[in-house]
């Protein structure tokens, strides 16, 4: 085994494991070195060496299946240098592996910190992105909110053409998306008058203001003149001409935006809260968008206004022309139907307009024309509609008026003109300016629009023939009248009288009323007003067989003449005695010319042997010739009627009669008096 040993040990003296299976050295003893060849393994530490001399070491041999321990001497000297020990070996290593350990724990202390780094930026990192990605969510929320209101803008833009219901409408959405809750608009075109479109939330001083006019037009252009909207947080603080504004509006913050239409700025919205800070300068990049979209919206609104008017209106006068009123007329008719009510329509023919043409030339006659029309506006109710039906006619529709009601409006319009007059150029007086008026009430005059127009050019050519400047209307007895069975033939009657004889029908047709007005005075039952007005409206009927030449002649009549005429009850009394359904009305057709003196015609009847109801008849014809304007005379004046009236008392008239209708009618221009005063104090 010592002889083996030595021959292992002298070969890796001498090179001889250069090329061979490494050896595992292994400590047994001090004397005895066996060595074996195993593979070289990762895990088995291998020792330098540095020199040509090995350090003996114990081995475990294996040779013939038995082992043997070798113990390697402590200490091997080799050329004459010493070698560490294994304790020093051992305590180097432990220092080395001491060192790599605290290296490693130095290392992983290092990447630990780096680890906790990483994570820290990471964590930094992931809070930065999810703050961006709440930003961003905000800033889409933020715009899907501003195209949601532009979006809501854009609907309620289209959805009036109507400049006053479009401003009205985007002024109160815009309060409410910026949560203001006030605000106006107003509209300035250049070279036109200021407008205030739209005011919402305003106190009532501030509306009436508005009303007036403010601001002014100079005021207004000096907020237009800003391109972009301007908000003001503080109102209290704030110094700027829109700080101002919005104070004297009584805002605490207010957004002031000039409306523009492509380049211009066309007008001024203002919306803003009592409250401080409602409004703040981020909202002005969508107020700009919001004013831009609107004045796009307002300037098609009054384009097509403007086409509109052009082609509703008259350009003379402005007011509404033939075909609109036509359209405007059967929609009030239907409005009527619907509400069961009535509709009265004024036809109004200007007299003498031929004269302004001939004498002051066409210019004129067209400044007459806008004269008239501006009366008429300044006459009439808001609710009326005022129009130029023709050349020198207007129309009035006035919803919701009866007869009495409309004649009263002419009269107003009547008074009106008279007392404005026309001065023609170089002139140093007025020429006065006078209209003839008819009127007609839907549905008692009319049931269709032609009916009702016929009807209204009726009493407007009775005017026109009774002298001009005077309101003709149905009076209550015709419209009931209208309502008697019959009573189509009754006017084919009086159509062939007032054929023959234009005085004949307004004269008839004043009798009707003046006998109606006394048959009220008098209480008589309803039937008989209705006979009163009929008898009224045929009582001349004989004139019918008069000849044209004496019924027309303008002065005074021959005794064969007045033969004539005397002779038209009888023939009247011919005529209505063929119709059974007007027997009841034959006393008045043919009595009413008799005297309560017995020195009347034809019959020569006295006191009460007259009919009741002729009796009646003779005061009111009586009354109606003397107040009538006759080619030859003018008509009396009221109190000199009624005083001819009293002295004709137990003479010409029924003394209780004539008394009964001197009271009535006093009554009734008292009345008329005391309106007519407090109407011009007021």
């Amino acid at each position: 085994m010592s002889e083996q040993s030595d021959k292992i040990a002298a070969g890796w003296r001498n090179g001889d494991h250069v090329g061979r299976p490494k050896l595992k050295l292994v400590t047994v003893g001090e004397d005895d070195v066996t060595a074996a060849a195993v593979p070289d393994q990762s895990e088995a530490p291998r020792r330098r060496r540095t020199d040509a001399s090995m350090e003996a070491s114990v081995v475990d041999a294996e040779s013939t299946g038995a082992s043997q321990r070798v113990e390697r001497p402590s200490r091997v000297v080799e050329e004459g240098r010493s070698k560490p020990s294994p304790a020093d070996l051992r305590a180097k290593r432990s220092g080395e592996l001491e060192s790599e350990s605290n290296a490693r724990f130095l290392k992983l202390s290092e990447e630990k910190q780096a680890v906790e780094l990483a994570r820290a930026q990471i964590a930094q990192w992931a809070q930065m992105l999810e703050e961006r990605v709440e930003d961003r969510t905000a800033e889409i929320a933020r715009r899907n909110s501003q195209l949601t209101m532009l979006n809501t803008l854009a609907k309620a833009i289209n959805q009036s053409l109507d400049p006053s219901q479009m401003s009205s409408a985007v002024l109160e959405l815009v309060c409410e998306l910026f949560g203001a809750d006030m605000g106006a608009i107003w509209i300035c075109p250049p070279g036109q008058s200021v407008e205030v479109q739209a005011h919402y939330g305003l106190s009532d001083v501030w509306n009436r203001r508005l009303q007036r006019g403010w601001p002014s037009r100079d005021l207004l252009q000096l907020h237009m003149q800003a391109r972009f909207s301007a908000v003001v947080s503080d109102t209290t603080k704030d110094i700027t001409p829109e700080g101002r504004m919005a104070r004297h509006l009584g805002m605490g913050s207010a957004a002031v935006l000039p409306i523009k239409s492509r380049t211009e700025v066309i007008g001024l919205m203002v919306i803003g809260s009592v409250e401080p800070g409602v409004l703040d300068a981020e909202d002005a990049t969508v107020l700009d968008v919001f004013s831009e979209q609107f004045g796009v919206g307002i300037t098609n609104a009054l384009l097509y206004e403007d086409a509109r008017r052009r082609a509703e209106r008259d350009p003379v006068t402005g007011l509404y022309n033939h075909r609109t009123l036509q359209q405007m007329l059967l929609q009030a008719m239907s409005h009527a139907d619907d509400d069961r009510s009535s509709l009265a329509v004024v036809l109004m023919d200007l007299d003498n307009f031929k004269f302004f043409n001939d004498t002051y030339g066409h210019l004129s006659g067209d400044d007459v024309l806008r004269l008239v029309g501006v009366a008429i506006e300044q006459a009439i109710d808001p609710k009326a509609v005022c129009g130029r039906y023709g050349g020198d006619e207007f129309m009035l529709l006035l919803p919701g008026t009866d007869h009495r009601t409309a004649a009263k409006v002419a009269q107003k319009v009547r008074k009106v003109l008279s007392d404005a007059g026309y001065r023609p150029s170089g002139q140093q007086q007025n020429v006065p300016l006078a209209m003839s008026y008819g009127v007609a009430v839907y549905p008692s005059d009319g049931l269709s629009r032609h009916e009702l127009i016929v009807q209204a050019d009726a009493n407007l050519f009775r005017s026109k023939t009774g002298g001009g400047d005077v309101v003709s209307a149905p009076s209550p007895y015709i419209v009931r009248a209208r309502q008697i069975p019959g009573y189509e033939m009754i006017d084919s009657l009086i159509a062939t009288v007032d054929n023959k004889d234009r005085y004949t029908r307004r004269h008839s047709e004043d009798v009707a009323e003046y006998a109606y007005i006394l048959g009220e005075a008098m209480e008589v039952e309803p039937d008989m007003l209705d006979t009163l007005a009929v008898a009224g409206l045929l009582h001349d009927v004989g004139k019918i067989g008069i000849p044209d030449s004496i019924l027309r002649k303008p002065g005074k009549l021959t005794a064969d003449e007045m033969i004539a005429i005397q002779s038209h009850p009888t023939f009247g009394a011919l005529i209505v005695g063929a119709i059974p359904s007007l027997q009841h009305i034959l006393p008045a057709v043919r009595h009413h010319h008799e005297r309560w003196d017995g020195r009347g015609y034809p019959d020569a009847l006295a006191g009460e042997d007259i009919p009741l109801i002729a009796r009646i008849m003779a005061v009111a014809d009586a009354v109606s010739a003397m107040t009538t304007d006759r080619p030859y005379r003018n008509g009396m004046e009221w109190p000199q009627v009624l005083t001819n009236i009293e002295r004709g008392l137990g003479t010409q008239f029924d003394p209780e009669i004539g008394r009964v209708f001197v009271d009535a009618m006093r009554v009734r221009l008292g009345a008329a008096a005391e309106v007519d005063t407090l109407s011009k104090a007021a």
